[in-house]
């Protein structure tokens, strides 16, 4: 719109777009803008103003301190009182069963060990065959009752599996014990010096027999299922997994004790009333011991019902039926 003044000249026009929009002259139309709010800083957990330096949060509470822990001595007792039984609850002290445990199995080991030293001395000395392998045996039944009373599922598990073994071979061994009488007339080892040839010309088949069932008897592989050299199998070392120290010592030499008496087996088969037949027996030992060598090296191991039918129907084949045919001869 336009507008004139009373001397005629015409006033200035202004144009209004918004109600937003400044006028001509300079003066905002535009409401005043409202006063700065205080500046606000916030983190993760506080919310601080600035111009008042005011906290909006409630203050941490102090962080409680942890209960103190009382010390202990070497057995693990806050009192100090571990050599001291506990009179209210004597058959609960870990401590004190743990070593006594210890002792237990020490004790079997050493049992175990003399046994098999006086298994070595009776065939070593001449004595009586069938005396020997009963012995030796019951070494195997006590060194079954020590890996039994460890506390670990392994050596358990490794027990279970010796106990098979000795299931597994003993059947051929006593036949050998048998064939050995058939052969040299005596189960006393010193009569193959009075022989004019080996028994093994007479028992060869026997002898195949204990040659087979000498892999269980070393626990060489295929047939190391109860118990390993190395910690190499699903039931870490079996038997003697729960086992150090001295115990383990006198198990290694126990091993050791059960490998020169069996090597000796071997061995019987070629003595004769010929000097001459200790070297050749000393040379067919260490023949057939580097034999179970490289069988432990190049066969993988077996379940243990390949090797209970196997031992069986070997001793039933590789003995029995020369037992047999030697009785009826």
């Amino acid at each position: 719109m336009s507008s004139r003044s009373a001397g005629g000249d015409a006033a200035p026009t202004q144009l209004f777009t918004s109600p937003h929009d400044d006028v001509l002259a300079g003066v905002s139309v535009n409401p005043p803008l409202p006063a700065e709010e205080p500046t606000r800083v916030v983190s993760s957990e506080w919310e601080q103003i600035v111009d008042s330096q005011t906290s909006v949060m409630p203050p941490a509470a102090p962080a409680a301190m942890p209960p103190a822990i009382p010390p202990t001595d070497a057995d693990g007792n806050a009192d100090g009182s571990g050599d001291e039984p506990d009179e209210e609850a004597p058959h609960h002290s870990a401590n004190g069963g743990g070593k006594s445990h210890t002792k237990l199995i020490a004790g079997i080991v050493v049992g175990v060990l003399v046994i098999a030293l006086i298994a070595g001395g009776i065939f070593y000395s001449g004595g009586n065959l069938l005396l020997c392998v009963f012995v030796i045996t019951l070494s195997s039944l006590f060194f079954i009752m020590a890996a039994y009373s460890t506390r670990s599922p392994y050596a358990e598990v490794g027990a279970a599996r010796e106990t098979l073994q000795v299931m597994s071979y003993e059947p051929m061994v006593l036949l050998m014990a048998v064939a050995f009488f058939q052969a040299a007339g005596s189960f006393d080892v010193a009569e193959v010096f009075q022989l004019n040839h080996p028994i093994i010309c007479t028992i060869w088949l026997v002898f195949l027999g204990v040659l087979f069932i000498l892999t269980i008897k070393l626990r060489k592989s295929p047939f190391d299922l109860s118990m390993s050299h190395h910690a190499h199998q699903e039931i870490v070392r079996g038997m003697t997994t729960e086992m150090s120290g001295p115990t383990l010592g006198m198990v290694e030499i126990m091993h050791w004790c059960e490998n020169v008496l069996f090597l000796g087996w071997i061995g019987m088969f070629f003595l004769w009333a010929n000097p001459v037949s200790v070297l050749v027996a000393i040379v067919i030992v260490l023949l057939v011991y580097f034999l179970e060598i490289w069988i432990d090296n190049n066969f993988a191991r077996v379940k243990w019902q390949f090797m209970f039918k196997s031992a069986w129907l070997v001793a039933l084949i590789a003995g029995g039926v020369k037992v047999a045919f030697l009785a009826f001869l």
